[in-house]
């Protein structure tokens, strides 16, 4: 590739890694705050499927003769010194008196009206303090911040039916932060990992259109200028492979007929060969001509779409060939009119370059 196209690969590249860094970023933060959502919510509906079942169990047994006190105390007794640091169960009154808790310190204080809010579930804009949860009687629940301590809990808090008792259900969102954030970790490990391979892919690809625009673009160029691609110290005319018929080029040589020097037409050369030292060039009438020239200066005046170089001692006219043989393993035998006795072959080095010599005819 050019160093334009190399350019456009880097830009393109550099493009396509941008589009996928930025696709992959704000992908990542939608999913997670997806997932952070539903993990929230489905901590709270746990929340109220737990209070709701043990606000049931309590009021069957209010129904069953047992008194408000002794449903208390049976309920404090299953909750004390139970551990708090993920969630735990508690009791209030709708006064806002604490009657149950993990903690029996805590018990018979009353909550403090201006000391937290709760994020209602279905309204997630409207709060509400706690206390008023707790006088409505009506199942709530939501997202309870205390205020004047940083501390967060996800609460749901469903009334004992027959009574004032209000069972709630607390989860430490500390703890939940916890367990999103080592999913926040996991999941970052997964778009990291797929945007590299993604990456990969867009490299590979972008790479094989620019290898395949280049092929085509070369296909495209060949055909409209025929070239030789090989460099070939034994054919001068084919040293850069975009070498073609020049206008200055001459047309013809002077050449040694017995003791007279006539001009030889290029076009009439059938093929030229070396022998003894001395240039021999036979015309397609079969006559024999002799040349003062090597066959390398010969070969710089011929149109190379029009004479070949066949090996060292033999140059041949596209006119001339008859055939061409298969020639041992990896060689070719050229048959050309008029006939001679001399074995033309082409080496294996060359035989590429003659085959798109005679292509381009």
């Amino acid at each position: 590739m050019n160093r334009d196209s190399y350019f456009f690969f880097f830009i393109s590249l550099v493009f396509a890694l941008g589009v996928t860094a930025a696709v992959g970023y704000f992908s990542f933060h939608y999913v997670y705050a997806i997932s952070e959502k539903a993990l929230i919510e489905s901590r709270i509906e746990a929340n109220r499927q737990e209070a709701v079942h043990m606000a049931r169990l309590l009021a069957q047994k209010l129904k069953d003769g047992y008194t408000k006190q002794q449903v208390v105390e049976e309920f404090q007794k299953s909750i004390q010194y139970t551990p708090t640091d993920k969630g735990f169960e508690c009791m209030f009154d709708q006064n806002g008196v604490q009657l149950c808790h993990p903690n029996p310190a805590k018990i018979g204080r009353k909550i403090d009206s201006t000391n937290s809010v709760v994020s209602l579930l279905n309204n997630s804009r409207f709060k509400e303090n706690f206390e008023n949860i707790l006088q409505n009687g009506k199942p709530t629940g939501g997202v309870r911040k205390f205020l004047r301590k940083d501390f967060t809990e996800i609460i749901y808090v469903e009334p004992v039916e027959g009574s004032n008792l209000m069972v709630a259900v607390h989860a430490n969102l500390a703890y939940i932060k916890k367990q999103l954030n080592d999913f926040r970790e996991k999941l970052l490990y997964i778009f990291v990992i797929s945007g590299l391979i993604t990456t990969l892919i867009i490299f590979v690809f972008i790479r094989f259109l620019f290898l395949s625009m280049q092929h085509r673009l070369k296909k495209s160029k060949a055909k409209e200028v025929p070239v030789v691609r090989e460099t070939d110290p034994e054919n001068p005319a084919a040293l850069s492979g975009t070498e073609s018929a020049s206008p200055d080029r001459p047309n013809r040589i002077l050449a040694n007929q017995g003791n007279k020097l006539v001009p030889l037409l290029l076009e009439d050369v059938a093929y030229a060969y070396i022998e003894n030292k001395l240039t021999y060039l036979i015309r397609h009438n079969g006559e024999k001509l002799t040349g003062n020239m090597s066959l390398d200066d010969l070969m710089e005046q011929m149109d190379p779409h029009k004479f070949f170089r066949a090996n060292r001692q033999f140059i041949v006219s596209i006119k001339s060939v008859d055939k061409v043989e298969k020639y041992g393993n990896s060689q070719l035998r050229v048959r050309v009119r008029p006939a001679t006795d001399r074995e033309i072959i082409i080496s294996k080095l060359k035989m590429a370059a003659f085959k798109r010599w005679l292509g381009e005819q």
